[in-house]
């Protein structure tokens, strides 16, 4: 047998030269890295993708000194609506101070007619 030919192995029934086994091997090898790096690709693009609808949903929250200004203006307004109502539940309306004043320009009519029946005979 010559160096260059193959030889066989007992167990397999052929020889492999070491070379051929090595290169076998590397491209196995290569070939497991590449389906690898494929693998990677797709998980990184899954997790870039991921990562840019938490930027997005992220960007569309409020903070918390928006929300804190927003939140001052409204109790603002709101205590402005609410001396605005205390006031005018406080204030009688036209309608009813009318209505007093003819009550009591009847009451008092009535008693100056009363006064002056009890004095003449």
């Amino acid at each position: 047998m010559t160096p260059t030919q193959p030889r066989t192995s007992p167990s397999r029934g052929e020889f492999v030269t070491l070379r051929d086994h090595f290169e076998s091997r590397l491209q196995a090898i290569e070939k497991a890295i590449d389906v690898a790096n494929a693998s990677m690709q797709t998980r990184l693009a899954g997790m870039n993708e991921f990562r840019d609808t938490l930027k997005d949903q992220a960007g569309r929250f409020v903070t918390r000194d928006e929300l804190y200004t927003k939140s001052e203006a409204i109790e603002r307004r709101l205590a402005v609506l609410e001396h605005s109502k205390a006031t005018l539940e406080g204030k009688a309306s036209q309608s009813q101070v009318n209505l007093a004043m003819l009550f009591s320009v009847i009451g008092i009519l009535l008693g100056i007619l009363g006064l002056i029946a009890k004095f003449l005979p």
